[in-house]
């Protein structure tokens, strides 16, 4: 072998031993070997300098920017022991090492709890109204479903999901899955307040229809209460409710709600004239202007679903029906026969915008005599298309059979003739 070669190999061997065995090396990490002393009272080691991004979304959140990072992760009232060095001893963390992630109701639970914020004051987490309560409330809580079936995804833990969907700049998409129609048969009896018989009952096939609540993205960052819009994720229901276009019938094609169902005879200002704000889209002031409005106007379009039906405000020297009793998050789930029904639901006083109690023109919901069992055995949405059904038909209401489309389609046919 070459000499020359020969000592270049040697070179590099030895060179090699000496890298290895020297204490004086180069390590691959800066500072690995500097540890942070962690025996001092509370946390030495910043979460943000992994998670700098989740502080910058909470420094921007309408609600939880006054926690420490631990409030949440580090919550002990779930019984979970975490690693600590406090002290001269140390604990190992049997659960959790640094940090868990916690479920919402966790601390929104039964009557809420009370955490340390960043000025070391102790600061009350507030129960989530119906969630909170052993099988999260009663059936008459519109968001109930949506909460069970988070149990069921593995995006986060527990319900949190359902949580997220609302509360957050998280991004989601919603599945929903309704008949894509229903056929029936209304028999009505003498009268307007008559009795009425449901019969032909028929479903059609699954209709999936999917809406996307674009955000930020940011999980972290809470909406505060008012910014939280009913319309971001029923923009589907919205559409079909925003339809005010006539269907040459006397009424119009919305869906949903009775926008300004009229009687054949009564013209624009008669018995039901139904241009009250309890039922008339056009008194929602964002999206058409409060000149068009016959009395005063809601803000905004999550004020109208709330007030005028799904979360109203009582009288509260009225009869309150029973449902309206029940514990409920954000919204009942109703029909229109919850209001509109014998005497036992017609004493509900409602509220109309800017925060005031019904007028006396408005006070009662009023009802028919008779409400056939049949219907009030159906899935709400059917027993709501039976109403919307006949004031959609205009100066033909009343008997005959329908095909109702669900949202977001806004076709319905009666006698097989579009309306």
């Amino acid at each position: 072998m070459n000499r020359g070669i020969a000592f270049v190999f040697i070179f590099i061997a030895v060179a090699s031993i000496l890298m290895f065995t020297s204490t004086d090396v180069i390590t691959l990490f800066a500072n690995q070997h500097a540890f942070i002393s962690i025996s001092g009272t509370g946390n030495q080691i910043s979460c943000t300098g992994c998670h700098h991004h989740i502080a910058d979304e909470l420094n921007h959140s309408a609600i939880h920017d006054d926690l420490n990072c631990e409030a949440c992760h580090r919550f002990t009232g779930t019984g979970i022991t975490f690693a600590s060095g406090d002290g001269t001893g140390s604990t190992p963390g049997n659960e959790s090492h640094a940090a868990y992630t916690p479920r919402c109701l966790d601390c929104h639970g039964g009557r809420g709890v009370w955490v340390v914020n960043k000025t070391g004051s102790s600061v009350h987490a507030p129960p989530a109204p119906a969630f909170n309560e052993t099988g999260y409330g009663s059936n008459v809580s519109a968001h109930k479903p949506l909460v069970k079936q988070a149990l069921d995804y593995n995006l986060s833990v527990g319900e949190n999901e359902a949580c997220l969907a609302c509360h957050t700049n998280y991004s989601i998409k919603f599945g929903f899955r309704r008949p894509g129609y229903f056929n029936f048969t209304w028999n009505k009896g003498s009268g307007d307040s008559g009795s009425f018989t449901l019969s032909n009952i028929g479903y059609g096939p699954t209709n999936s229809t999917t809406v996307s609540k674009s955000e930020s993205g940011a999980k972290h960052e809470f909406k505060a209460i008012n910014q939280i819009k009913c319309e971001d994720c029923h923009s589907d229901i919205w559409h079909a409710a925003n339809h005010s276009e006539s269907n040459g019938h006397g009424s119009t094609r919305a869906s949903h709600v009775c926008w300004k169902w009229y009687k054949s005879g009564s013209g624009g200002g008669g018995g039901h004239g139904g241009d009250d704000p309890m039922h008339n889209v056009t008194c929602v002031y964002s999206e058409y202007g409060i000149s068009n409005c016959p009395n005063d106007c809601y803000d905004n379009i999550t004020e109208y679903c709330m007030l005028s039906c799904h979360k109203p405000r009582i009288n509260p020297s009225a009869t309150i029906p029973p449902v309206f009793l029940e514990t409920a998050h954000a919204a009942y789930r109703l029909s229109c026969y919850h209001c509109h029904n014998n005497t036992a639901y017609s004493n509900a006083f409602w509220s109309i915008p800017r925060g005031q109690y019904d007028t006396p023109e408005f006070e009662h919901s009023g009802g028919h005599d008779t409400i056939d069992d049949e219907a009030l055995s159906e899935p709400l949405f059917l027993q709501a298309e039976t109403c919307i059904s006949c004031k959609r038909s205009g100066d033909r209401w009343g008997d005959g059979t329908y095909k109702a489309y669900t949202e977001p389609n806004n076709t319905m046919l009666y006698e097989g003739s579009p309306i």
